[in-house]
């Protein structure tokens, strides 16, 4: 509210969500926690259901994508256009908490995106980092201060398998004995 002009404000507060809920498709999220890049790489084969899941309006533009500023380059995991808000909307995942440096390279990634990308017609780009824990203590002493658009939001990823495939799969503690088992043979 205290970083765009109120007609966008509004429009982006009503799209944008406190809480995102992404049903993980990667069988490995059940045995262990998995990194950003996994989940990056599933929402990007699975982009549809995140679109739908992110709400009204948005369309995929990539992942990973490079942003040049001298001889740095920088990669933003996805980027979004949002034709309520008409901006750009990049988003950040981060599978830790919040750390106060993930709004200052998010309000790096804005700058550069309104200066290089963004097209005159356009509004100002918004920023969303999706981590495993808001921490809400930090993220009301660090995004008062930035003056670009930045929320934080939580990411939580289903540990549950497709029903498609509930039933089919072995039971990981079960699978995880039976290779220790065979490990434990090949030894003898």
């Amino acid at each position: 509210m205290e970083t765009l002009p109120s007609i966008q404000a509004a429009k982006a507060e009503n799209i944008l969500k406190g809480r995102y809920f992404f049903e993980a498709a990667e069988a490995l999220a059940l045995t262990k926690p998995l990194q950003e890049r996994q989940v990056e790489d599933d929402m990007v084969r699975r982009i549809k259901e995140v679109i739908m899941m992110l709400g009204k309006g948005f369309s995929f533009i990539g992942n990973q994508y490079v942003l040049n500023a001298g001889k740095n380059t920088y990669k933003i995991d996805l980027l979004f256009f949002n034709r309520i808000t008409q901006s750009l909307v990049a988003v950040e995942l981060k599978m830790s908490n919040f750390k106060a440096e993930y709004a200052g390279k998010m309000n790096l990634y804005l700058k550069l995106l309104d200066e290089k990308v963004k097209l005159d017609h356009e509004n100002s780009s918004i920023g969303l980092i999706l981590c495993t824990d808001r921490n809400d203590v930090e993220v009301d002493y660090v995004l008062p201060d930035l003056n670009r658009p930045i929320g934080v939001a939580e990411l939580k990823l289903s540990k549950v398998l497709p029903r498609e495939l509930s039933g089919t799969l072995p039971d990981p503690e079960i699978l995880k004995m039976k290779i220790l088992q065979n490990l434990k043979k090949d030894d003898s």
